[in-house]
């Protein structure tokens, strides 16, 4: 699970996989402390700096999502179109993330 493999790995509940995997679901979200795994190193070291402040070339160039549904040994993969910050769109995050985050750009599969 490191950085070097361009790999980001996620664990989903049932509802978020579900649509993720159906093709529904085309981004996912973190809050502000997945900041140290999504933010180059070097941009890393600033944090805490002005979230909206982050451009493409600050996060860490992940290509691929590896998602498992909880803690199980289902898993999808999707590659990564891109990570920013911002608004995450209340169909695809309910209430486990509010205000901004990390979002996460998906491909379809």
């Amino acid at each position: 699970m490191s950085r070097a493999d361009g790999i980001l790995r996620v664990v989903l509940t049932g509802k978020w996989f579900d649509m993720i995997e159906s093709g529904e679901k085309r981004e996912e979200y973190r809050g502000s402390h997945w900041a140290a795994k999504l933010l180059q190193p070097w941009i890393e070291k600033q944090w805490p700096r002005k979230l909206s402040e982050y451009g493409h070339g600050d996060f860490f160039p992940y290509h691929t999502l590896v998602a498992s549904r909880g803690y199980t040994s289902r898993t999808l993969t999707r590659k990564i179109k891109r990570i920013r910050w911002g608004t995450p769109r209340p169909e695809w995050s309910g209430d486990t993330v509010t205000g901004k985050c990390f979002i996460i750009e998906l491909e379809d599969a």
